[in-house]
């Protein structure tokens, strides 16, 4: 297990993670609710809508080159190891899960 610097929300520049977060891409039948939270809400990197001229994917990376550009995301101060888990929704089903991200290098 080798920790790593992680991408986070700066707080100070995006109000409240509640605002911020959506469920995993693969569960989510209808993204309007979660682009109307915030315009800082993840659902704009997870699933992002294209644009004339430009597909989801390059919207995605424009999105959040611009988010670290203006300091919505930052590099994590120190090397992390991160537990998170996800408490969700989705129609009548209420889902949970915890992850652990590690970061690994190749050998």
């Amino acid at each position: 297990m080798k920790p790593f610097r992680g991408i986070l929300y700066n707080t100070d520049k995006a109000d409240g993670i509640a605002g911020l977060v959506c469920p995993p891409y693969d569960v989510i039948e209808n993204t309007d609710p979660y682009y109307e939270r915030s315009p800082f809400n993840a659902i704009r990197l997870e699933l992002p809508r294209d644009l004339p001229g430009m597909d989801r994917y390059r919207n995605a990376k424009n999105i959040f080159d611009d988010w670290l550009s203006q300091g919505i995301l930052m590099p994590d101060m120190n090397e992390s190891v991160y537990l998170y888990e996800q408490e969700f929704t989705v129609d009548s089903g209420s889902f949970s899960q915890d992850r652990l991200h590690l970061s690994s290098k190749a050998r």
